[in-house]
């Protein structure tokens, strides 16, 4: 999608020296800097995802993420709680 955008915004856990291109796993996460239009830095921004950094997936969050998005009230009110909030309890 990215590169039918003029420009992507881009969220990483980190700012990191190390070089995405060290393996092929990591490589086809790349996106080239041509289509970059900003960086936001957001800690932990994978959770309750795992993500290659090391960041464990959150069973127990997934639990009930699954539980909550059984009907629409339900995901309405995990949006409230876990996604429209300033910072989420990871």
């Amino acid at each position: 999608m990215s590169h039918a955008a003029k420009a992507a915004f881009v969220t990483v856990d980190a700012i990191s020296e190390t070089s995405l291109f060290e393996t092929e796993e990591r490589a086809a996460g790349v996106l080239p800097a041509l289509y970059v239009g900003k960086v936001c830095v957001a800690p932990n921004g994978s959770w309750p995802l795992p993500f290659w950094n090391g960041a464990e997936v959150d069973d127990t969050h997934m639990r009930r993420y699954k539980e909550m998005a059984k009907s629409d009230a339900g995901y309405q009110d995990y949006l409230d709680q876990f996604v429209m909030q300033e910072s989420v309890p990871a």
